[in-house]
């Protein structure tokens, strides 16, 4: 028992190391001078399996930061740094940000068409891993019935969730959503929704 425990820490170790080494990467990229040289280094980190790179061109190519606005280049990179992908070694379950930003991408139709349905997996997948802000943009979904069949308890269960992350406006919208959710459900299916928070943890390596 104690030699698997060793293992995990050791390979979570050296998974933080590789993360640390892989931003740290990207920020020698963004702090080069020359816009073009920078792109071509995060492409070429990228290519190499650099999760980070791959979300940071995605913004870029969003934003127009750097490069020119390309949204549909821009949902190329982000899926690439959202997706699953059991071989790579840094991130598992794919990056929340970058899963978050592609569900939006998504929904407001942002370089192809809108795909409410598409946009509530990444959202979801997103929400899963602890990212408050796909967890008020989901819980938004579901109480809408927008690419999701209508579920008030969902809806309560993920803006509660990400109220205990916000603040501000932000915290306001999620409690609207919670609350709003909450007069749609019977108190068996609140009491229900408020035992699965407190038993809820993100999903994580």
């Amino acid at each position: 028992m104690k030699k698997l425990l060793l293992l995990l820490v050791t390979v979570l170790a050296i998974g933080v190391a590789r993360a640390d080494e892989f931003q740290d990467r990207v920020d020698e990229a963004l702090a080069m001078k020359d816009d073009a040289a920078a792109v071509e280094k995060l492409k070429d980190e990228a290519y190499r399996g650099n999760l980070k790179a791959s979300l940071q061109l995605g913004l870029m190519y969003r934003e127009g930061k750097r490069v020119k606005k390309d949204p549909a280049a821009a949902l190329d990179w982000l899926e690439d740094a959202a997706d699953y992908n059991w071989m790579r070694y840094r991130y598992k379950l794919g990056v929340d940000e970058a899963q978050y930003v592609l569900g939006m991408m998504l929904l407001k139709g942002e370089g192809t068409a809108r795909d409410p349905e598409e946009a509530a997996k990444w959202l979801e997948e997103a929400a899963k891993q602890g990212n408050s802000a796909a967890q008020t943009q989901l819980a938004n979904l579901y109480l809408n019935g927008t690419g999701v069949d209508p579920d008030p308890e969902r809806a309560w269960i993920w803006a509660r969730i990400a109220t205990d992350y916000l603040s501000g406006t932000e915290l306001k919208q999620a409690e609207d959503i919670r609350d709003a959710a909450g007069k749609r459900m019977s108190s068996e299916q609140l009491a229900k929704a408020k035992e699965y928070v407190d038993s809820w943890r993100p999903k994580s390596l």
